[in-house]
C-alpha cells in the first residue's frame, strides 16, 4: 500500500522516498496517516530520509507530522535535528515577515509604488495551517518596471545591499 491510495503506483523509489513525498503535503487523511505510522516504525533509511527532507526544504514540515506519528519512537536523534531545523525555520519566517512588512511601510508605501509581495511568508498564512512550516529565503515583490531605479537607489539609501550586483544592475539600467 502506497501513502496515496492502496491502487496507485509510487512515483518513488524509495522508502525514504515515499515518506518525504508524503510529508510534502500540508494535511494527511486518515489512510495516509496510518501508512506514516507503519512507515516511520519501518524506516530502515533514516539519514536519507533527513537529507531529502532536509534538501527539498521540507524537514519543518516532516517535523511537523512526524509529532503526530505514533511510529515515532525509533528516531529520537533524528527528530532533533528536525526540530533544530524547524526552530530556525520559524525564525527565519518571523525575521522575514519582519522585514516585508518594513519593506512596504519605509520603502515602498512612502514613494507611493504599487506592489504585491509574492511566494514564501506572503503565502504561508494563506496556505499552511502553521505558517511558519513554509521554508523562505528571501523576499518577493512584484513592482511596475518603471519604479525600479528609484525603489534600488531607495533601498540602498536606507541601507540594504544588492544580493547579486551584476544582475540588478543590469535590470536597473534596463528600467
Amino acid at each position: 500500500m502506497t501513502p496515496e491510495s492502496e491502487t496507485s503506483i509510487s512515483l518513488a523509489d524509495s522508502q525514504a522516498e515515499q515518506l518525504v513525498f508524503l510529508l510534502a503535503r500540508c494535511r494527511l487523511n486518515l489512510a495516509q496517516e496510518a501508512w506514516l505510522d507503519q512507515a516511520v516504525a519501518k524506516l530502515k533509511e533514516p539519514q536519507r530520509f533527513e537529507e531529502l527532507a532536509t534538501r527539498t526544504f521540507l524537514a519543518p514540515m516532516a517535523y511537523f507530522h512526524l509529532l503526530r506519528s505514533k511510529g515515532l519512537n525509533a528516531q529520537p536523534e533524528m527528530m532533533a535535528r528536525l526540530h533544530a531545523q524547524r526552530m530556525q525555520t520559524a525564525r527565519d519566517y518571523l525575521f522575514l515577515k519582519s522585514e516585508t512588512n518594513l519593506l512596504s511601510a519605509n520603502l515602498l508605501e512612502p514613494a507611493q509604488v504599487p506592489h504585491a509581495f509574492f511566494k514564501g511568508t506572503a503565502y504561508a498564512d494563506e496556505f499552511y495551517q502553521e505558517p511558519t512550516l513554509r521554508k523562505s529565503r528571501d523576499i518577493d515583490v512584484l513592482i511596475p518596471r518603471k519604479n525600479l531605479a528609484s525603489v534600488v537607489e531607495r533601498a540602498l539609501s536606507l541601507g540594504y545591499r544588492l544580493y547579486d550586483e551584476h544582475a540588478a544592475m543590469t535590470t536597473v539600467e534596463l528600467a
